[in-house]
């Protein structure tokens, strides 16, 4: 083959390739995310391409499905970095989650996503069934496995759970305040209103949870749901209960 003509068919290659790279539909996103989430996550009616795209963010068994955007750095991959930037909820105002290599920033921002949307996506092997609705903000945080920093405020408005005979345990307005420690982040566990007061801590981190939570009625007798947990968990005063749980040692 002439040596123009093997130029020119190189460079027709090249760019074919770089052009199906360029174009690769946004579809492997979705399936990208399924992957990487164990299936619990995925996108539904994408537009656009792996590197900017939009869609519907999918949580398994549930009905929650916010809209999100995303960009993909090709420079980064080449610098071996991976930065993808989505942007989740409201399209006017979406928090945006920064992910390079193994960390991942968040916000500033907020979102709000149904509490039962969250508990479907638990997969946890209870009847329970929670209401209310979750409020996420941050004025910007981020984590990897071994350093966190930033803060993040979660509001769970109009908190209840109930078991599969009907009992509710209404929690009112609970508060959490997350600040950096370590390599997650921990922070109080309060509330105002509901039928029980609680107060402790929960931590969230890369490597495990933990959870550190005292339930007190506001009333006698307590509530049949209150009841119904003391097994799983260590009496407290006045009538309460204590959930101790670590994943490391449950």
């Amino acid at each position: 083959m002439p040596r123009r003509t093997f130029v020119v068919v190189a460079v027709a290659t090249l760019a074919a390739v770089v052009a199906a790279v360029a174009m690769a539909p946004a579809v492997l996103v979705a399936s990208a995310l399924r992957y990487a989430s164990g299936g619990a996550l995925t996108l539904a009616d994408t537009h656009g391409t792996v590197w900017s795209g939009d869609g519907r963010l999918a949580l398994d068994g549930s009905p929650w499905s916010p809209p999100v955007t995303w960009t993909l750095s090709a420079w980064g991959l080449a610098l071996g970095e991976g930065r993808l930037t989505l942007g989740v909820g409201d399209a006017a105002r979406p928090i945006a989650v920064d992910v390079v290599g193994e960390k991942v920033a968040l916000g500033p921002g907020s979102f709000s996503v149904p509490a039962a949307a969250l508990l479907a996506g638990a997969r946890l092997p209870l009847p329970i069934a929670a209401g209310g609705d979750v409020v996420v903000t941050t004025p910007g945080a981020q984590m990897d496995f071994h350093q966190a920093a930033g803060s993040l405020d979660v509001d769970w408005r109009g908190a209840r759970i109930a078991d599969a005979r009907g009992h509710v345990l209404n929690l009112g307005d609970v508060t959490l305040r997350f600040a950096a420690r370590g390599a997650g982040f921990a922070g109080p566990v309060t509330n105002s209103g509901g039928d029980v007061a609680l107060a402790g801590t929960l931590a969230l981190g890369a490597r495990a949870p933990a959870v550190d939570l005292t339930l007190t009625p506001r009333a006698s007798p307590p509530p049949a749901l209150l009841t119904q947990l003391a097994p799983f968990a260590r009496p407290a005063p006045g009538g309460g209960i204590r959930i101790l749980y670590n994943a490391h040692g449950g």
